[in-house]
């Protein structure tokens, strides 16, 4: 009878758990869409312009977002603020 208890309690706190973990797999689907547009987006950019302030703003992102997805897309920094693609990163 204690199996069948414990059986009953887990299913019932997996019922009421499910909700929450769908959200945040959703959630997690969600922001690895949007970085892929963003990384998207500032592959375009960086082939016209390469300042930071220019790539933040295009896509509405703080600095810290902007030069991690710029590490993340094969891109380096060429000056202080200027950014270039790599050669080989270039689909």
């Amino acid at each position: 009878m204690r199996g069948i208890m414990v059986g009953v309690a887990s299913v019932a706190a997996l019922a009421l758990a499910a909700p929450r973990i769908f959200l945040r797999t959703m959630r997690a689907v969600r922001k690895s869409v949007a970085e892929w547009q963003k990384k998207r987006k500032l592959r375009r950019m960086l082939r016209r312009i390469g300042s930071i302030r220019h790539l933040e703003r295009g896509i509405s992102a703080d600095r810290t977002t902007t030069e991690r997805l710029l590490l993340a897309v094969g891109a380096r920094k060429s000056g202080t603020q200027e950014w270039t693609l790599n050669k080989r990163a270039r689909p």
